[in-house]
């Protein structure tokens, strides 16, 4: 037994070129730093829908990394919780946990749910009554705003996505029919790939109403009508003759009644109203006679009376109409003279609409109007004074109007009114004093209302009102889990590692540490509240930390910070009332921070003074886009731009050495259709090495003389170069030539003649990374390395470790690291390698529930997200042992086994297999099954954002 141990250590050696530093290698123990958000989690939902009385609704769970579908790129989907609720706490449970539903409806006695995973399922009321729809049904995206029911039949725009084969139409209406359980098109409006991009839908009894447009460059996009049949669905009327758009929005039902806005091209933007036939869709009134439109800019009904608020001399007020040009009138102004009241919230409750205006003398308060000026009243000033209550989220139930309002002295909680000052009353204080449960997610069931809310014990969870005090209760506690700060974007300035958290209290904001508990804490509220700055791109430049944040005020800016709140301050000088967005890509040169703000490059030294513009570099107008800096070299910073133009559109490579004069187009790629380039660039031999068009690579020392077409690695329509990762003197590159052939890993030394094909290869899932010399890469479930060689590249480990599936790699100092999922649990684990066989090890105490961050490293420690089952995801520490990297052996290679006819399946890998990577897999994996772990699974909230590993770490 001694002997093999020894053989398995001398076999890795060959593949891992690494040598312990002062004694073997012992497993490491991970702790928690500090726990930053201790507040209660809550159970917020994602979507919640009614049926027959019983509430369903999904909770935030876990984020899982799974390999996806067609294109075998990895994706995080935010899973959820499933439950039902009738009201009670034992009445309350769970269905299942799954991914992340987008859309929920109650149809016809079942729940009906959508996402990417499960498509469409129905559920009645158990975890075995939930299905999938029969049928094929495509990876897609249902927007859950757009959506009507005719009879039992539900209608909605459907979106087809999938990489190979294209899909054959565009974004088209389809139905779902609960009686026959089928899913499918109605009608290919704009026959082919192209997009009829259905909209506004509205039924009005039997008939559906919507806007589209068939592409046949006769009719634009008009009002169109479906009955749920192909034949049925037809074109109204086309209100804007020829080309042009009338553009049918705001359709709201009054009645039997349609009224929309539209545009005939005489009128500008007018009423119209529509009984389904085209001599009866007709202009109401023109309401600013003219082509300048009637400035609308709400409808509702109530019963068969249609409300609109609109500007004109009188300001934004209220309007009537009941379909007829006399019957069409200002009910009133309600703040007279040119000011306006701005009614908002329009809601009804049988033939009263209630809405919130501001009469210049309360602030914004609740009103209620029956269509006439003396049945337009004041209903109650709830918190006395100009600045209004904030009401919000009003919500017919059972003739009763419930909202949410701050009366200024019990925050924001659920109110109640029937119309009078009387009867106009605060429901329950659920959060005790001046705090605010701040109510969420309405939800009507016959006379009862379901909502969230945060009584400041529990977090926001499910509550139920009658309408009394004593009927407002809490459901469940349905989340009793910690909540997370769910750290991420770990970034070490010096001896300061600055990262964002989220807490309960100040949202997701920039928060520092030192690497111990008592260092550890919120560098600056930024935008003050619950909802955050949610600070993103933290960047380490010349010893300054960069970001992105919203302070709420000036929306995305850039900022800086030296860890102090003073010291923490935006960059940029705004107008107040311009959010323009400011943003990716950022790159670095001189010690100067580079970004794109509206298509100009900027950039910064850290100060105010110093944040200038340089240039517009998006000349042919705003299609024109970068996305991406592709790195220095010899003083100038390199980026792509498309262009855009009627005959086409191409790349350009530009450079900047900073000013305006230096910042030129340095030559023109050629002509592509694809997304700018997925990877940044690489310098070698002087030169940087990036994508260009499609699959091509290039390389550029700056000028236009040395900017060279290294290799067109496949078709245009591929437009697919994965990764890129240097090895020596060498750079390894992941692309596929078209859809109908599996990737290649190519290698390039810099020049044309050195640009070639290494093998046939699955796509790469995650970072490649390198090592001692080699690079380490994913390919499905299997562990790869390549020293850049066809002999030196093969397959290490096959699929993966043991019960686990391998999610990416990184490296801290001299170490490899592992990141790797529960096949059964869907916990990810950590592993370190130094390349013995006591040297690999799972990271003790260590577990996560999240998209992978693998933080950055301080000192001899790592600091990361991690959970616990009693913490959730919160900073943790793990000891980083001191291994030195031996130089990689001169000795000849043992010889290689062929290579496989499919590469991923390893299908030569067996016992013809000989030779050095046929042992080493064998060997790896022996080790895997030798030194395998087992780590406490966590059950653990919803996760931050997914960030590739160490970007823009020193």
């Amino acid at each position: 037994m001694k002997l093999f141990q020894g053989s398995l250590m001398g076999l890795l050696a060959l593949s891992f070129p690494f040598s312990s530093h002062g004694g073997t290698a012992s497993p490491v123990q991970a702790r928690r730093l500090v726990d930053i958000n201790t507040e209660p989690l809550s159970s917020t939902p994602s979507a919640a829908a009614m049926v027959d009385g019983t509430l369903f609704f999904t909770s935030r769970s876990k984020q899982v990394v799974t390999s996806a579908s067609s294109n075998g790129v990895s994706f995080d989907h935010l899973s959820a919780r499933l439950w039902k609720s009738d009201g009670t706490a034992q009445g309350t449970v769970l269905l299942e946990d799954g991914p992340q539903a987008s859309f929920m409806l109650g149809l016809d006695g079942r729940l009906y749910y959508y996402s990417p995973q499960w498509k469409w399922n129905t559920g009645n009321g158990t975890s075995s009554g939930l299905y999938g729809i029969p049928g094929s049904i495509p990876d897609g995206s249902v927007d859950r705003r757009d959506f009507d029911t005719v009879g039992s039949t539900l209608f909605f725009p459907f979106t087809e996505i999938r990489a190979y084969p294209p899909p054959s139409t565009g974004t088209e209406l389809y139905k779902l029919d609960p009686a026959q359980s089928l899913f499918f098109r109605v009608k290919d409006i704009c026959a082919g790939t192209g997009s009829s991009m259905p909209s506004g839908l509205k039924a009005v009894g039997n008939t559906l109403f919507f806007s589209a447009d068939d592409c046949l460059g006769t009719h634009g996009r008009e009002l169109w009508k479906s009955d749920g049949t192909g034949a049925g669905t037809v074109l109204v009327k086309d209100i804007r003759p020829g080309a042009g758009d009338s553009a049918p929005s705001m359709p709201t039902r009054a009645g039997m009644t349609l009224f929309f806005l539209a545009d005939d091209g005489v009128h500008g933007r007018e009423l119209w109203k529509s009984d389904g036939t085209p001599e009866g869709t007709v202009l109401v009134e023109d309401l600013v006679p003219g082509a300048s439109g009637g400035s609308v800019t709400a409808m509702a009904a109530a019963g068969t009376r249609l409300f609109l608020v609109r500007s004109d001399d009188s300001g934004l007020e209220l309007w009537t109409s009941d379909g007829t040009e006399d019957g069409t009138v200002l009910v009133e102004d309600l703040q007279p003279g040119a000011g306006s009241s701005n009614p908002t919230s329009l809601t009804e409750v049988e033939t009263t609409l209630f809405f919130v205006a501001d009469d210049g003398v309360h602030g914004p308060e609740l009103w209620k109007s029956d269509g006439t000026k003396d049945g337009t009243l004041l209903v109650r000033e709830i918190r006395p004074g100009p600045d209004g209550a904030g009401l919000r989220d009003l919500k017919n139930v059972d003739g009763t109007l419930f909202f949410v309002a701050d009366d200024g002295v019990h925050g924001e909680e659920l109110w109640k009114s029937d119309g009078t000052p009387e009867g106009t009353r605060l429901v329950a204080d659920i959060h005790q004093g001046e705090s605010a449960s701040a109510p969420v997610s309405l939800v009507a069931a016959g006379g009862t209302l379901f909502f969230w809310a945060d009584d400041g014990l529990h977090g926001s969870e499910p509550w139920k009102s009658d309408g009394t005090p004593e009927g407002t209760v809490l459901v469940r506690d349905v989340e009793t889990r910690p909540a997370s700060s769910a750290p991420g974007d770990l970034t070490r300035v010096g001896e300061t590692v600055f990262f964002l958290a989220r807490t309960e209290t100040h949202g997701e904001e920039l928060w520092k540490t030192d690497g111990t508990e008592a260092g550890t804490s919120l560098v600056k509220d930024i935008h003050p509240g619950r909802a955050g700055s949610i600070p993103r791109a933290l960047m380490n430049v010349g010893g300054r930390l960069f970001f992105l944040a919203d302070d709420g005020v000036h929306g995305t800016r850039l900022w800086t910070s030296d860890g102090t709140e003073a010291g923490t301050i935006q960059l940029q000088e705004a107008d107040p009332d311009s959010r323009s967005y400011i943003g990716v890509p950022l790159g670095t040169l001189n010690g100067e921070l580079y970004l794109t703000v509206d298509g100009d490059l900027w950039k910064s030294n850290g100060t105010r003074a110093g944040t200038r513009y340089v240039k517009d570099i998006s000349p042919g107008g705003a299609n024109d886009s970068t996305r991406r800096f592709l790195g220095e070299v010899n003083g100038k910073l390199l980026f792509p731009v498309h262009r855009y133009a009627s005959t086409g559109s191409w790349l350009e490579l530009w450079g900047s050495d900073g000013t305006e004069a230096g910042t030129t187009v340095i030559k023109n790629l050629g002509r592509t259709q694809s997304y700018l380039p997925y990877t940044g660039g690489l310098l070698l031999g002087g030169s940087l090495v990036f994508q260009g068009p499609g699959s091509q690579l290039w390389k550029s020392d700056g000028t236009e003389a040395g900017t060279i077409l290294l290799e067109d690695m496949g078709a245009e329509a591929a437009r697919t170069m994965q990764y890129m990762v240097k090895v020596g003197d060498r750079i390894l590159i992941s692309a596929r030539s078209d859809y109908f052939t599996t990737w290649r890993l190519w290698v390039t030394d810099g020049t044309e003649s050195g640009t070639v094909p290494l093998r046939s290869i699955e796509p790469m899932l995650g970072n490649p990374v390198e090592l001692g010399g080699k690079a380490f890469f994913m390919v499905g479930r299997d562990l790869w390395v390549s020293d850049g060689t066809a002999e030196g590249t093969g397959l290490v480990v096959k699929d993966g470790f043991p019960g686990q599936d391998i999610l990416e790699l990184s490296r801290v100092g001299n170490l490899l690291l592992i990141a790797t999922r529960d096949a059964v649990t869907r916990d990810q684990r950590l592993w370190m390698s130094d390349g013995t066989a006591d040297g690999t090890f799972p990271i003790q105490g260590y577990s996560s529930t999240f998209a992978y961050d693998f933080g950055t490293q301080l000192g001899d420690q790592l600091l990361l997200p991690g959970s616990d089952p009693e913490h959730a995801q919160e900073l943790w520490t793990v000891p980083v042992p001191d291994v030195q990297v031996a130089p990689p052996s001169g000795e000849p290679r043992p010889e290689q086994p062929q290579e496989p006819s499919t590469s991923a399946s390893c299908g030569g890998c067996g016992a013809s297999a000989s030779g050095a990577l046929a042992w080493q897999a064998l060997a790896f994996a022996a080790l895997l099954l030798h030194r395998r772990a087992a780590i406490s699974p966590g059950h653990h909230p919803y996760s931050s954002t997914r960030k590739t590993p160490s970007r823009g770490r020193p």
